[in-house]
């Protein structure tokens, strides 16, 4: 699955500061699905959102899908989401 979320296609997902705040929330509607280890939860988090922004915002998307929560997307986020299903289909 990394190797699936650090695809060139998925750099080129827009990044924009506006989506900070559902980015957030999102990360906790799923963090129980990143692997993150709860022992060391703050210093997985703090890894977590230094990846680069792009990877982070498809990986988040992406868990959006497995975990049904598409629906609490901001518009221009349920936007990225469709560009990552199309090219998760290619």
């Amino acid at each position: 699955m990394e190797v699936f979320t650090k695809a060139a296609e998925y750099m080129e997902i827009p990044v924009r500061r506006t989506d900070d705040e559902p980015l957030q929330k999102l990360f906790m509607s799923v963090r129980n699905e990143l692997n993150l280890d709860l022992k060391n939860m703050k210093q997985e988090q703090a890894k977590f959102w230094k990846q680069h922004p792009a990877i982070v915002e498809t990986e988040l998307l992406r868990q959006a899908q497995l975990t049904r929560e598409s629906a609490m997307l901001s518009p221009a986020l349920h936007g990225d989401f469709r560009r990552v299903l199309e090219y998760k289909r290619k």
